[in-house]
């Protein structure tokens, strides 16, 4: 005689049963089964996931890390070019409002146009998902 367990996973329940069969691997008896029903993963109140909160928090998290390493790659790639010295960082006193109209119409300084390139890195892909 030998034993035989089955289980069933589901989203929101196991299900299981225990078996003996003969030596051919016939069914002779059902041992035992039973379920284990588990809650759905929503607070009861708003029909919300326990866990939007912090997946939302987790995705702040990354698109400002992200944003914050893609200004480092770009005066990275300004002090390799030239246009920003490497005790130069400190251009973000220029307004980059006004360097960029400046750059867009006249010749200006290269610290200008490094300070306009690190303003448009940092709402490069912006998109709002808002309606």
């Amino acid at each position: 005689m030998t034993w035989r367990l089955g289980i069933d996973l589901g989203p929101a329940s196991i299900g299981w049963v225990a078996l003996r069969l003969d030596t051919e691997g016939v069914v002779i008896d059902i041992i035992d089964g039973g379920v284990r029903l588990f809650s759905d993963g929503r607070n009861d109140k708003d029909n919300e996931p326990f866990n939007l909160r912090r997946r939302q928090r987790r995705g702040m998290r990354r698109n400002k890390d992200r944003r914050q390493q893609r200004v480092q790659n770009i005066e990275k790639a300004l002090v390799r070019t030239g246009l920003l010295t490497s005790h130069d960082h400190d251009v973000r006193h220029l307004d980059p409002y006004q360097a960029r109209a400046e750059a867009a119409t006249q010749p200006v300084a290269p610290e200008k146009i490094a300070r306009a390139l690190i303003h448009l890195s940092k709402g490069r892909g912006f998109k709002s998902n808002r309606k």
